[in-house]
């Protein structure tokens, strides 16, 4: 049984109340989706159930100061670290192919100029400087940029770091707009930083991902939703969201980051891992057919966005 959330209540949370201005929520739909995040139980998730965008009811714990003194990197939880890395590692190929397929497709020469805000480990930015010289990015977690420095990266600290008459042909969030609590703002400094025409890409969870939308799978909630996620988006919301900050030519698809042995896995034993502990359902035209189905019916788990100025 669904148990919706008094309107007043909802708008003094300032996510809904960003995510009401734009219309991308009915907050006379919003009802409690789920009690806690899987690291606070202090934070609870909500879903308006007109869009299906999932946000968290609160965001003060969420600052620049919390991602800059996190140490080391984490990867879902503590559970997933042993196939994390190997999931880290394809997902970088997978972006960094798709980055130079757009550069190729664009024309844009070995000259580029290339920003990946929230870096991480810096995967995208090495496969970027294979085929560009004017590469760098923004990472707020402190030992991390530090550590890419150290080997000859160009990594800021921060948006004010970035040279003052520095313009890029092309800017890329990988899983970080779903961790901003003003999006909006974001996009506007996003695109005084881009040229015209220049192209940005973004890429996040989806609220539909099957395992929630078709499944509602308990395990998965539990598992997957999370203080650092303050939004988890649909193609409408991350739409008027670009369209609302001036992007143009907003083109919208569904990616799958995890196979068809992952969903098995979960939907048998309500456990990650099903791509390691499954392998013999790890098969490229079975995994191809299943993203084609899943992008079908718009419930991938990943969402990648590409917008121009």
């Amino acid at each position: 049984m669904k148990t919706f959330i008094k309107k007043s209540i909802v708008l003094e949370n300032p996510i809904a109340k960003e995510l009401a201005d734009l219309r991308i929520i009915d907050p006379d739909t919003v009802e409690l989706y789920y009690p806690q995040v899987r690291d606070r139980e202090d934070i609870a998730v909500l879903r308006c159930a007109t869009s299906g965008v999932i946000f968290l009811n609160r965001s003060d714990h969420v600052n620049a100061g919390h991602y800059k003194k996190k140490k080391g990197t984490s990867y879902w939880d503590a559970d997933s670290k042993t196939f994390g890395p190997l999931q880290v590692k394809e997902d970088d190929i997978r972006r960094a192919n798709t980055l130079k397929e757009i550069v190729r497709t664009l024309n844009l020469g070995a000259d580029f100029s290339y920003l990946d805000v929230g870096c991480g480990l810096g995967g995208v930015l090495r496969g970027m400087l294979e085929i560009g010289k004017d590469c760098s990015a923004i990472e707020l977690q402190d030992d991390v940029r530090e550590n890419l420095r150290k080997f000859g990266y160009t990594v800021h600290a921060s948006f004010d770091e970035v040279p003052h008459e520095k313009r890029f042909d092309l800017v890329t969030l990988f899983h970080v707009f779903e961790h901003l609590k003003e999006p909006a703002a974001m996009l506007k400094d996003l695109y005084i930083l881009m040229k015209p025409g220049g192209t940005l890409l973004i890429e996040v969870p989806h609220a539909k991902d099957v395992l929630l939308r078709s499944f509602e799978l308990d395990a998965f909630k539990k598992f997957t939703f999370w203080s650092e996620h303050v939004i988890l988006h649909t193609q409408e919301s991350l739409r008027l969201y670009l369209e609302s900050s001036g992007f143009q030519d907003v083109r919208i698809s569904g990616v799958q980051r995890y196979p068809f042995a992952n969903h098995l896995y979960w939907l048998w034993k309500g456990e990650p891992g099903g791509q390691q502990k499954l392998p013999a359902f790890r098969e490229e035209l079975l995994e191809k057919a299943y993203e084609e189905r899943l992008v079908s019916i718009d419930q991938t788990d990943t969402l990648l966005v590409q917008a121009q100025k």
